[in-house]
């Protein structure tokens, strides 16, 4: 699912009892906001927990020293920082339904 059907999809879901709908625009600026929240959010350092979904967290991996296989030279790796995301049960036993 790209972008584009993710905004509609949300637009569907978004339908009342007579029909109407929010608009495309409104149900992309409702996504854009939940994502810039997110990824603020584990930038600063912050766990975003999302209950039943998952949580999306910061993880730091310290500088270290490796080995180049090729040449058996030790370089020095900086310090590395990216995301982890550990999905929670309700999206896991959704997921497991056939």
């Amino acid at each position: 699912m790209v972008r584009k059907e993710l905004i509609d999809l949300v637009q569907e879901m978004t339908a009342d009892e007579s029909g109407e709908m929010w608009s495309k625009t409104d149900c992309g600026l409702a996504i854009d906001y939940v994502t810039n929240a997110i990824m603020e959010a584990v930038k600063n350092g912050e766990e975003v927990k999302i209950q039943g979904f998952g949580v999306f967290k910061k993880s730091i991996t310290p500088a270290r020293e490796r080995v180049n296989p090729r040449t058996g030279e030790k370089i020095m790796c900086d310090v590395s920082c990216h995301v982890k995301f550990s999905v929670g049960k309700t999206f896991t036993d959704c997921v497991k339904e056939k």
